[in-house]
């Protein structure tokens, strides 16, 4: 979840698990649809904490066989 501080003008990202709305988020997962599929050209994303993060990595390795998902900056 965002919120913007209007006083300040700082945003902030909070977790959107279901246990964590306090918490700040850095990180996000997102999905992308294109052309084609039943979901044509929509999009969605979630912003996590560290440990939603790591829940999420977990279930993508785990039914996706994802290992070594994450790279760097660099490595991109």
């Amino acid at each position: 979840m965002k919120t913007v501080d209007f006083t300040t003008g700082k945003e902030e990202i909070f977790c959107d698990g279901p246990d964590h709305a306090q918490r700040e988020a850095h990180g996000q997962v997102t999905i992308h649809f294109w052309y084609g599929s039943k979901n044509d050209m929509k999009q969605g994303s979630l912003h996590l904490c560290d440990e939603c993060a790591d829940n999420v990595m977990f279930l993508l390795e785990k039914e996706f066989k994802t290992k070594n998902f994450l790279k760097t900056i660099e490595e991109f």
